[in-house]
């Protein structure tokens, strides 16, 4: 029977392989049941149509063509590797960037800081001394394209404000990290968490990364840059406060985008994404419809494939100790979004004082539980 000694099996997006998993490491198949790559990667990522599949063991990335033939390999040690256009690639050795072909040979030396994902006009780049040009796929390195300078504009354009809102959609340049909280509440979820809904914290709640297989039906799945790890300062102002190990606190007042909801092994998994306030302010405004728009992971995966994989990943570990502690499933039981009567919080910002809490960092407290860039507000007079 094809896939006997496997746990679990899925499809792979547009290609005629199947990822199977054993154990926490995963391998490839055809959809006949014969080998391609053997069950010992950490992971391998979605079909991505440039006809390369990517796996990745101990963070180096390798390839494989839909012929089943390895093109680039781990000892080539690519710590990112992106999509090839032209027959070449951004790539990343020794946090240093460069473009390399489909074989992994490199098409420039690895001497850039910074390599943005592929444009109409090629890579936008940074050397180490801080120079910017166009880099071109066959890479050439063009230095006297024009920068434009930051400006504040009297109306308001979608694509200047995706522009600056990159930095929180994710992608290799910009990384995003997961973060989990577990919950069996009793909530409507349909009805509550639709996509492309914006919510907002309305106290400050513990988060962590450490979570593996659920045992609870309701996983939140949350993508940001960073919160904040929950040190003595910032024990005492948490709503929830536990004397778990050192974890992560999502301040109040944050907001998030509803990205998806997943469901997987009997547990549904709901996808936010950390969303700055006046960010918010401008989306709902101007009628922002984030449905077009993918925010990735640090593999430049799309947040939602990456979560839904995260998950059947997740299924396939042990169950971490916290998912079984009493004091932990209480601390995790307030669901994102809703107040104590299970009632989704309004959008409206509680302004805190400098009475509400005792700190020698105040103005940074403050900015930080108000989760709110003036430059937003600034940028477009709100």
């Amino acid at each position: 029977m094809l896939f006997g000694h496997y746990l679990t099996h899925r499809t792979m997006n547009k290609s005629d392989f199947i990822i199977v998993y054993e154990g926490k490491y995963v391998g490839l198949e055809t959809k006949a049941g014969e080998e391609v790559l053997p069950c010992k990667y950490d992971k391998i990522l979605d079909f991505d149509d440039d006809g390369y599949v990517r796996f990745i063991k101990n963070s180096f990335y390798g390839t494989v063509d839909l012929l089943g033939n390895i093109c680039i390999s781990l000892s080539d040690k690519l710590t990112h590797l992106g999509v090839f256009y032209k027959g070449t690639a951004r790539a990343k050795r020794d946090e240093l960037w460069g473009l390399v072909d489909v074989y992994g040979k490199a098409v420039t030396d690895f001497v850039y800081k910074t390599i943005d994902a592929h444009r109409k006009n090629g890579y936008s780049a940074v050397t180490l001394k801080g120079k910017q040009g166009q880099l071109l796929e066959n890479g050439e390195f063009k230095t006297d394209v024009k920068q434009k300078k930051k400006q504040y504009y009297s109306s308001f354009e979608e694509h200047l404000f995706l522009n600056t809102l990159a930095p929180w959609l994710g992608g290799c340049t910009h990384p995003i990290k997961f973060y989990y909280r577990d919950t069996d509440a009793d909530i409507d979820i349909k009805k509550i968490y639709k996509r492309g809904r914006f919510i907002r914290t309305d106290n400050s709640l513990v988060v962590t990364q450490k979570l593996l297989r659920p045992v609870h039906k309701i996983r939140f799945l949350i993508a940001a840059r960073k919160f904040l790890t929950i040190n003595s300062e910032f024990q005492n102002r948490l709503s929830e406060a536990s004397s778990l190990l050192k974890e992560n606190m999502i301040p109040a007042n944050s907001n998030f985008l509803v990205v998806d909801v997943q469901q997987c092994g009997g547990v549904t998994q709901i996808v936010l994404l950390h969303f700055p306030h006046g960010a918010m302010l401008l989306a709902k405004k101007h009628k922002v419809k984030f449905s077009k728009y993918n925010p990735k992971d640090k593999n430049d995966v799309d947040l939602k494939k990456a979560a839904a994989y995260d998950l059947q990943d997740k299924l396939n570990e042990c169950v971490h100790g916290h998912s079984l502690n009493k004091e932990w499933i209480k601390t995790m039981y307030q669901p994102i979004g809703l107040d104590k009567n299970m009632n989704p919080n309004k959008l409206i910002m509680h302004v805190y004082s400098s009475s509400d809490f005792e700190s020698p960092n105040m103005n940074a407290v403050l900015r930080l539980l108000q989760d709110r860039d003036e430059d937003w507000l600034a940028l477009y007079n709100i």
